[in-house]
């Protein structure tokens, strides 16, 4: 999971969107850092295995663009990963990702809006000569608080994939979770001649088990955009 990053985005090329960015991360007792328990089979009990954080620590710099103009949800780019924990290996990385949302943004003297994430990620790993794939598709609504409308709250719906690739037993390459979840992001730095321009977002979620190969499991997720 990833514990920090530090990006910034360019324009190029007749106003495309490119993104250099920076990561600091790593896995905790085999699921995502903020995971804090896994619910196995009506078992609350259990991790998922005994990895400790630190073996896990990785570092990574990357390039993004966005190659079509008209598809600016889609970007194509390149990672060096450098392993800082015993188990990680420095890696060089293929990466497409499809990014897109609506509904985030506070609207004035409206009372609810509809909102709609579509996240889709593709990695080709040179180390591994294997390819990962794993993507979520969220439908909710976004509620405003009465008394600070910069404060969302955005209940929502979502459905899960994750596709391991060559190094999985072939029955759980591909497998499907999905459930509940709310996102709550409060937007600040705005004033008389701009619009809120960053925000502070904590994601709750609790996912099911849709195929037999996956685990129920809770977590969170927290980010800041500045």
């Amino acid at each position: 999971g990833n514990l920090l990053e530090v990006s910034r985005y360019f324009k190029w090329c007749n106003g495309r969107q490119g993104k250099i960015y920076g990561q600091i991360g790593g896995n905790y007792h085999g699921n995502y850092f903020g995971d804090y328990w896994n619910v196995s089979r009506g078992r609350t009990d259990r991790w998922t295995s005994n990895t400790d954080l630190g073996d896990t620590l990785y570092a990574l710099v990357g390039i993004r663009v966005s190659p079509f103009k008209c598809l600016s949800d889609l970007s194509m780019g390149v990672e060096q990963e450098f392993g800082l924990g015993r188990n990680m290996d420095d890696d060089f990385r293929l990466r497409v990702l499809w990014d897109q949302s609506a509904g985030t943004d506070p609207l004035p003297y409206r009372k609810y809006w509809g909102y709609t994430k579509t996240w889709v990620d593709n990695i080709y790993s040179t180390r591994e000569k294997d390819f990962t794939s794993d993507g979520v598709f969220r439908k909710g609504v976004t509620i405003p608080l009465p008394c600070d409308r910069n404060l969302l709250f955005i209940p929502y719906l979502a459905v899960r994939y994750d596709y391991k690739g060559k190094n999985e037993d072939s029955h759980d390459r591909l497998g499907f979770d999905g459930g509940p979840g709310i996102v709550i992001r409060r937007w600040f730095r705005e004033d008389k001649y701009h619009a809120p321009r960053s925000y502070v977002e904590m994601n709750l979620y609790y996912r099911f088990a849709i195929t037999d190969n996956r685990e129920n499991s809770i977590g969170f997720t927290f980010h800041v955009s500045f």
